[in-house]
């Protein structure tokens, strides 16, 4: 939609400038992109550089999530419906992530909040996190979200973090409860 968008708007207005940077993901890590995309034009950027800046920068944005309900991965044939009956009986949140070409990659299976809350400090650290900025975004999940915004200040106690309400097609896929952690490293 956004490259047909570009095509139209550039055959009206073909002296324009526009580039579409596909990050691979839903979410907060669009957010990420575009706070550095203002940063770079504040700074006086060229657009060259802007966009040079943006598609290097998309690679160091890491995104893990927690998934508790698993009905749309059974829906669209992703998880066969007895394992997502088990899972979800068992009260098992999958722990995930993106490759590099974007597709969901299950990374573990946690039991409980606790669990859950260690395994996205413990990708903090094995991901080298150095206080950029962090998104953590939920789906009516903000006590959790807050927890977890807390336990990673407690740890890098000059992070900025950003806590927000996911938007459409996050809540959708994603749904109820879920958590999305994104982070520049």
């Amino acid at each position: 939609s956004a490259l047909l968008a570009q095509e139209m708007y550039l055959e009206s207005h073909p002296e324009k400038k526009i580039h579409v940077v596909n990050s691979l993901a839903a979410g907060p890590k669009e957010s990420l992109l575009a706070y550095k995309a203002i940063e770079c034009i504040k700074s006086g950027m060229e657009f060259e550089e802007v966009v040079e800046t943006l598609e290097n920068h998309k690679n160091n944005i890491k995104m893990f999530f927690v998934l508790k309900s698993v009905q749309n991965l059974i829906n669209n044939g992703r998880l066969p419906k007895p394992a997502g009956l088990v899972l979800g009986a068992l009260k098992i949140r999958l722990f995930a992530t993106l490759d590099a070409e974007g597709a969901v990659t299950i990374a573990d299976k946690c039991r409980g909040f606790n669990k859950t809350l260690q395994k996205f400090l413990e990708k903090l650290e094995t991901e080298n996190y150095k206080n950029g900025k962090i998104i953590i975004t939920h789906c009516y999940n903000e006590p959790e979200a807050n927890e977890l915004k807390n336990a990673i200040i407690e740890k890098y106690p000059d992070a900025t973090i950003e806590v927000m309400q996911t938007g459409g097609i996050c809540s959708y896929y994603a749904e109820h409860e879920c958590i999305f952690l994104n982070f520049e490293v």
